[in-house]
């Protein structure tokens, strides 16, 4: 049973709308359909204050304090080896290159945790990954990403109420 969904992205407002804070974007989502009381308030919602690439630790210390365990969270990220628009769920897994799951597995020696990756792929040729997840979403991807959102924050609704 999931008890923690946790969205990553990075704090700040020069990174709000880029590629990297999809998982603040599903969080977000997620509160308003709380509000509606489409599942349960002893959720746990969070966007974690740290940065994609050390979330890891602020988690660790989350799941202690709250006495959750890994398999009883899902995390909530973009992931640019999938393609713009594709959902992929997995109730475990390697980090995918991903340095935020990257950082969560270190820290938690485990990757027994649910993941939903959002697809913003692929990186141009020529663009540093880097540079890219930093970037914003083109006109033409807006409506991509709206149903990519609906999909994700669907699939984790459907998870939490399992």
């Amino acid at each position: 049973m999931i008890k923690l969904v946790v969205g990553l992205g990075n704090p700040g407002t020069q990174y709000k709308s880029t590629r990297h804070n999809l998982g603040y974007l599903v969080i977000d989502k997620l509160l308003l359909l709380r509000k509606k009381k489409d599942f349960s308030s002893q959720i746990l919602l969070i966007k974690p204050t740290t940065y994609i690439n050390t979330s890891g630790y602020f988690i660790k210390k989350l799941l202690n304090k709250n006495k959750i365990l890994p398999e009883e969270m899902l995390v909530a990220c973009d992931d640019f080896s999938l393609p713009m628009g594709k959902v992929r769920y997995r109730e475990k897994g390697s980090s995918g290159g991903h340095n935020g799951l990257k950082s969560i597995i270190s820290e938690l020696n485990t990757e027994l945790f649910a993941r939903v990756r959002l697809g913003i792929g692929p990186v141009p040729a020529g663009t540093d990954p880097k540079n890219f997840v930093l970037s914003g979403f083109h006109s033409d991807e807006l409506n991509i990403l709206d149903k990519m959102l609906e999909e994700a924050v669907g699939l984790i609704v459907k998870e939490l109420k399992s």
